[in-house]
C-alpha cells in the first residue's frame, strides 16, 4: 500500500486530483449562479456535472501513465527515472493549487458575508408577500350583475398592485378561476402566492352588500373577513376599505405614494364607472357585432359623463380596433383609436390597458415589431398577465422574419401562469413550427384541442404547420375546415393565395390576393420574405395589384 501511495504522489496524481477538485467546484459555482440568471434548463446542471465527472476519471488516467517532459508528453514506462521532470511538474501543481485556493476563499468571503449581507439587506427593503384576488361572486337578485362584481375585483386588484411591498397577480390571470371547483390552498399553490382574497358582491337598486375574506394559503385559515353595507354611491370608499383593511391584516408598512394608490379612483363619478363596467363586459364578445356596438355605446357614455376617463378612453381605443379588425376596415377607426389611446396616456402614461391597445392597433397596422415593443413594456409592468404574455407571442411570431425563439419565451410565460388558456398553445404552434420543430408544433396544437376542442385555431394551427414543410394539398384542406365554420378573413384569403403561388396556380394567387388585400390585408413584409410568394412576385400582375391596392 505505502509504494502504491508512493508511486501516486510521485508521479504527481494526488496534486491533480486536489487541483481538479477545486477546479470542478468552481465551475459548479459558476454554473449555480448562472443558470437563473440566464433560465437554462435543470438538465444543464446535470449535464455538467456528467462531463465533471468523465474528466475527472480522464485525469486520473492520464497523470496515473503520462508524464510532462521537456520532450513533451510520455508515457510514464518510456521515462527515464534519472530523467523524470516530475518534481518540477509537481512545484508547479502546488503553485497552481495555492492559486486556486486563493481563488475559492475569496468567492467564499464574497458568497457568505459581501454578497449574503446585500441580500439580506434587500430582503429587509422588499416583501415577498403575493396576493391573488379571485373573481367576486355575484349573489344579486336577478343575478345579471357580474359586470359589476367583476369591476369590483379589477379595481382592488388596482390598487394593491400599486404597493411596492405586494406581489398582485393580474386580473386576467386569476380569472381562469371565475367559478372553479378548486379550493383555496390549490389555487394559491397554481398561482405561486402566500394569500387569497375572496368574496362576493349583492347589489340591489341603489345599495350594495360586499362580502370578503382573505385566507392563507399554507393552512387555509382566515387572517380577516368583514361585510360591508352602502349606498352604491360609496362604492369606490368600500373599495378603499377593502384595501386597507388587506394592507393591515399582511402587516405592510405603507409609503406616501402606497396611500395615494389606495385613496386613488378611475373616476369620481360612479354612473360613468358603471356604464365603463357594463362596456368592459360586452368588448370580450369581439365577433359579435351587436355586442361590440353596444360595448361602444357604453363607453361613450361613460367619457360624455367623465371627459377624463382614461380607462374608458381605453376601452373605446379597443372597441374600434376590434371592429376594424372583424367586422369594418375604415382606416378611420384606427385613427380613432391613436386619439383615444394618445388622450388615455397623456392621463396615465402607465396604464396597461392603453400600452396594450397601442400595440394591439400597430399590429393591425402591420407594424408587428412596434406591436412587440408595446408588448414587452406591458410585461414589465404586469408580469403576471398571462394574456400579455400571449399578444408579445403573437406579435413576435407575426414579425418578417418571425423572432421564433423570443416568441416561443413569450408563450411559455404565459403557460406558467395559465396552463388551461387555449389560444396560447395556437402561438407557440406557430413559433415552434418557425423553428422547424414541427413535431413539438403539432403538439401544441393537440394541447389546443384537449382544452378548446371546439376552436377554429385547432385546423388553422395546422395549417401553419402543414405549409412549412411544404404540404400545401393539406393545408388547404384544414383550410378549408376553418372557412367552413367563419367566413373567409383577410389573413385566410392570404395565407390559401401563399399555398397556390407554391403550386404555381398563379391565376388562383393574384385573384385570392385581391380579395384579400380588398379586405384589409396589408402585410408587405410578409409577402415580400415569404417563399411560397416567390413564383407570385415574379408576375407583373402582382406589382400592378399591389399598386392598385396603395402596397407600393
Amino acid at each position: 500500500m505505502a509504494s502504491v501511495w508512493g508511486e501516486l504522489k510521485r508521479r504527481n496524481v494526488v496534486r491533480v486530483v486536489v487541483a481538479y477538485a477545486i477546479v470542478s467546484w468552481l465551475i459548479l459555482q459558476l454554473t449555480d449562479v448562472l443558470m437563473p440568471l440566464l433560465s437554462l434548463p435543470e438538465w444543464v446542471g446535470r449535464f455538467v456535472i456528467f462531463l465533471l465527472v468523465i474528466g475527472f476519471l480522464l485525469a486520473l488516467i492520464l497523470s496515473w501513465a503520462y508524464e510532462l517532459t521537456p520532450e513533451g508528453i510520455k508515457k510514464d514506462k518510456d521515462v527515464n527515472r534519472s530523467e523524470s521532470v516530475t518534481h518540477l511538474t509537481g512545484r508547479k501543481l502546488d503553485f497552481a493549487i495555492i492559486g486556486l485556493m486563493a481563488v475559492a476563499i475569496i468567492y467564499l468571503v464574497l458568497d457568505n458575508y459581501v454578497l449574503e449581507q446585500a441580500t439580506s439587506d434587500t430582503v429587509e427593503e422588499v416583501s415577498d408577500k403575493s396576493i391573488a384576488v379571485l373573481p367576486f361572486d355575484d349573489l344579486s337578485p336577478a343575478g345579471d350583475q357580474e359586470y359589476f362584481s367583476d369591476g369590483m375585483t379589477e379595481e382592488i386588484i388596482t390598487k394593491l398592485s400599486h404597493i411596492s411591498e405586494l406581489r398582485v397577480i393580474s386580473r386576467t390571470t386569476v380569472g381562469q378561476f371565475k367559478n372553479s371547483p378548486l379550493d383555496v390552498p390549490s389555487i394559491g399553490r397554481k398561482l405561486r402566492v402566500d394569500f387569497v382574497l375572496e368574496g362576493s358582491v349583492r347589489k340591489s337598486d341603489d345599495r350594495i352588500r360586499v362580502n370578503a375574506q382573505l385566507i392563507d394559503t399554507d393552512d387555509d385559515s382566515h387572517l380577516w373577513s368583514d361585510n360591508f353595507d352602502a349606498k352604491l354611491d360609496d362604492v369606490f370608499e368600500v373599495q378603499e376599505n377593502i384595501a386597507h383593511a388587506i394592507v393591515s391584516a399582511l402587516g405592510i408598512h405603507l409609503s406616501d405614494f402606497d396611500r395615494s394608490a389606495l385613496t386613488s379612483t378611475p373616476t369620481e363619478i360612479v354612473p360613468a364607472y358603471e356604464a365603463y363596467l357594463r362596456g368592459q363586459a360586452l368588448i370580450e364578445h369581439w365577433n359579435n357585432l351587436e355586442m361590440v356596438n353596444a360595448s361602444r355605446e357604453f363607453f361613450q357614455t361613460a367619457l360624455e359623463l367623465d371627459p377624463s376617463y382614461a380607462m374608458a378612453m381605453a376601452g373605446l381605443a379597443s372597441v374600434e380596433a376590434q371592429t376594424y379588425r372583424n367586422h369594418d376596415s375604415d382606416p378611420s377607426r384606427l385613427e380613432r383609436a391613436d386619439q383615444l389611446l394618445d388622450a388615455a396616456q397623456a392621463l396615465d402614461p402607465y396604464l396597461v390597458r392603453a400600452i396594450v391597445g397601442r400595440g394591439e392597433v400597430m399590429a393591425m397596422r402591420y407594424d408587428y415589431p412596434g406591436a412587440s415593443a408595446q408588448f414587452r413594456k406591458a410585461v414589465e409592468l404586469e408580469p403576471d398577465n398571462y394574456f400579455v404574455w400571449d399578444l408579445l407571442c403573437w406579435s413576435l411570431t407575426y414579425e418578417t422574419p418571425a423572432r421564433a425563439k423570443e416568441a416561443e419565451g413569450a408563450c411559455r410565460e404565459g403557460l406558467k401562469i395559465a396552463p388551461s388558456y387555449g389560444e396560447i398553445y395556437y402561438h407557440l404552434a406557430r413559433a415552434l413550427t418557425a423553428q422547424a420543430r414541427y413535431d413539438e408544433a403539432s403538439e401544441a396544437v393537440t394541447q389546443l384541442e384537449g382544452i378548446w376542442p371546439s376552436s377554429s385555431l385547432i385546423d388553422l394551427g395546422r395549417v401553419w404547420v402543414e405549409l412549412a414543410q411544404g404540404n400545401y394539398s393539406k393545408a388547404l384542406e384544414y383550410l378549408d375546415k376553418v372557412e367552413s365554420e367563419s367566413s373567409p378573413t383577410s389573413l385566410t384569403l392570404a395565407i390559401r393565395a401563399s399555398a397556390h403561388s407554391a403550386m404555381n396556380n398563379t391565376a388562383e394567387a393574384l385573384r385570392l390576393m385581391d380579395e384579400a388585400m380588398a379586405k384589409g390585408f396589408k402585410d408587405l413584409a410578409w409577402l415580400n420574405g415569404n417563399e411560397d410568394f416567390e413564383p407570385l412576385r415574379k408576375l407583373p400582375e402582382f406589382s400592378a395589384l399591389l399598386d392598385k391596392h396603395g402596397l407600393e
